[in-house]
């Protein structure tokens, strides 16, 4: 499959466009096919867990109180404000580790 780049560049006044065409690779027309279908991220893979341990203190409380306070939409919220690349999974998996650790409180 080849590749065409465009390089627009003006000469004299006037504006031109050269088109190059190169020979891509299998893996980058892959790559290309896969971004288009947005199945391929390269984007480097969330853990929730470890975003979740590096937040500041009241931002760990505010997350742990919509739990507590049984604010869902809030929570989930508050999680797409803090980390726009979690998903429905990374918050429902957080939400689970945080009711475990409320239900451990409520223990004592």
């Amino acid at each position: 499959m080849n590749v065409v780049h465009f390089h627009q560049y003006k000469q004299g006044g006037l504006s031109q466009v050269q088109l190059n065409e190169t020979e891509a690779t299998p893996s980058q027309t892959d790559d290309a096919a896969h971004s288009l279908n947005g199945t391929k991220s390269y984007e480097p893979e969330f853990d929730v867990f470890k975003e979740f341990s590096r937040l500041d203190v009241p931002r760990k409380m505010a997350l742990f109180d919509c739990i507590m306070l049984h604010r869902g939409f809030a929570y989930r919220n508050m999680m797409k404000n803090i980390w726009p690349h979690s998903n429905e999974n990374d918050a429902r998996a957080l939400e689970m580790m945080l009711n475990a650790r409320l239900n451990r409180l409520k223990r004592f």
